[in-house]
C-alpha cells in the first residue's frame, strides 16, 4: 500500500529566522528576509529598527549616501533582532555596502510596519498597538501622527481604561498636540467619567492639560 498518504500530515516547520537571515546575509537578499521576518515579528521590534529611518528615506547606492551619525543607531537597533548575526558578524561589516544593505532591511521591515498597522481595524486593537509602543518608548513623530490620526475617528468605542492608557501611550510615542485625537478623548472621558478610577481620571486629565483640551 502507498504508506506515505497513511502518515499524518505535519505543519510546516516554524520559519528559523536564524537561519534565514544567515543564508540570505551571504546571498545578499537580506531585505527580502528582513521582510518576511517582520511578518511574524512583535510589530514593536519591527517599529523599533524601521523607524530609525527618518521619513521618506530612499535606499542609496552605497554606504557614502548614509548619514554616518546613524551608523552606531542602526547597529543598536539591530541588536536584539534577527539580524543580530549579519551585524555582530565582523568580516560582514567590512564589506563596502554592509551599512547601506542593513538601511534596505530596515526600509523593508517599514514597508511591513506600515501594513501591519493598516491592519488594525478595531479601537481596541490601536489602543493596545498604542499602548505597546509607549512602553517601548519608540518616541517618532511619525508614528505619533500616525496612531493619533487612526485613533480620532475611534474614539468613541474606547472601555475606560482604554482611554487611560491609550492617551498616556499615545503622548509617549510623540503624538502632536494640535492632533484632532486629543478634543475626541475630551469627550469620551466625559461619557465614561463613572467608570474611571481616579487614578485613570488624574492621568487624563494631565495628558488633556498638555494638549490645551478643556
Amino acid at each position: 500500500g502507498n504508506l506515505s498518504s497513511a502518515a499524518p500530515s505535519r505543519p510546516p516547520p516554524p520559519l528559523d529566522h536564524r537561519n534565514t537571515m544567515r543564508a540570505c546575509a551571504i546571498g545578499g537578499r537580506l531585505a527580502v528576509a528582513a521582510r518576511r521576518v517582520a511578518a511574524s515579528t512583535p510589530v514593536t521590534c519591527v517599529a523599533r529598527r524601521a523607524l530609525v529611518l527618518p521619513s521618506g528615506f530612499t535606499v542609496p547606492d552605497d554606504d557614502a549616501g548614509l548619514e554616518k551619525d546613524k551608523y552606531p543607531e542602526m547597529l543598536e537597533a539591530a541588536k536584539d533582532s534577527p539580524l543580530s548575526e549579519f551585524v555582530a558578524n565582523e568580516s560582514w561589516r567590512r564589506t563596502p555596502r554592509f551599512y547601506t544593505r542593513l538601511a534596505h532591511a530596515f526600509h523593508s521591515e517599514g514597508i511591513v510596519l506600515w501594513h501591519r498597522l493598516e491592519m488594525l481595524e478595531s479601537a481596541t486593537e490601536l489602543a493596545t498597538a498604542t499602548v505597546a509602543f509607549g512602553a517601548k518608548r519608540l518616541d517618532n513623530e511619525l508614528l505619533g501622527s500616525y496612531l493619533a490620526h487612526r485613533l480620532s475617528s475611534k474614539v468613541d468605542s474606547l472601555s475606560a481604561t482604554e482611554l487611560a492608557t491609550a492617551s498616556v501611550a499615545l503622548v509617549r510615542v510623540g503624538a502632536p498636540a494640535a492632533s484632532p485625537v486629543w478634543a475626541a478623548m475630551g469627550k469620551r472621558a466625559k461619557a465614561v467619567d463613572a467608570d474611571l478610577t481616579e487614578p485613570q481620571r488624574r492621568r487624563i486629565s494631565s495628558v488633556l492639560s498638555w494638549a490645551n483640551v478643556e
